[in-house]
């Protein structure tokens, strides 16, 4: 298992998942490597004083291709859309798929944005146009706003 995403109502909850975890872990022979909570009070505890385990409540950890960002408890997107491909000139069909498939939602937090997306995406396939062929004024200026 990569990552473990998981939540509780209050601290009591929290530090009893925390130890349910631990216990889980040890019983089949796997160790906790890192450990994050948006809680200080979750990080105090002695299983943070493990010199192996890397515990944080400020910085970003990555989960499930996303950033979770402890303090405002929040998520958060990258997307890598600043390439040359994005900003190039001639915008082909390559290209404009190289871009679309960086985005990464397993979750689908982003539907509405990957719903537009999409739909730029079939009508490209309509066009049934070759992969290195520019793509025509409507749709570019599609693109690039």
């Amino acid at each position: 298992m990569d990552n473990l995403l998981t939540g509780a109502d209050d601290l009591e909850s929290g530090r009893k998942l925390q130890e349910q975890l631990v216990s889980l872990l040890r019983g089949a022979g796997m160790e906790l490597h890192k450990w994050s909570a948006n809680n200080p009070l979750l990080l105090t505890d002695s299983m943070c004083q493990d010199k192996d385990l890397s515990c944080s409540s400020s910085t970003d950890t990555k989960i499930l291709g996303l950033l979770g960002k402890p303090h405002p408890d929040s998520f958060a997107f990258k997307i890598s859309l600043m390439t040359s491909n994005y900003y190039s000139l001639i915008v082909t069909k390559k290209s404009a798929i190289s871009t679309i498939a960086r985005i990464f939602d397993p979750l689908g937090l982003i539907g509405p944005v990957i719903k537009r997306v999409k739909i730029f995406l079939q009508s490209l396939w309509q066009l049934k146009l070759d992969w290195n062929y520019p793509l025509p004024s409507n749709l570019v200026s599609h693109w690039k706003s």
